[in-house]
């Protein structure tokens, strides 16, 4: 859940149990982001990420990464 509510992410596994998370902001704000694995609070989470405006590159979306086990 990102500031309190449910936006696009894809993860998947990079190795044996560990998994990585990538989503796009759409706001230029200090992001909370709290991640569940089947219903379990993942470790670290939540974190507080700030995104701000960049000059727009072409063909380029920033992104938020985020590796958990």
């Amino acid at each position: 859940m990102i500031n309190g509510g449910r936006v696009p992410c894809r993860v998947r596994e990079i190795v044996n149990r560990q998994y990585k998370a990538v989503f796009t902001p759409t706001q230029s704000i200090t992001h909370t982001i709290e991640m569940r694995f089947n219903g379990e609070e993942v470790a670290g989470s939540p974190w507080h990420i700030p995104v701000e405006d960049r000059p727009e590159r072409r063909h380029e979306t920033p992104r938020y990464t985020s590796l958990f086990l």
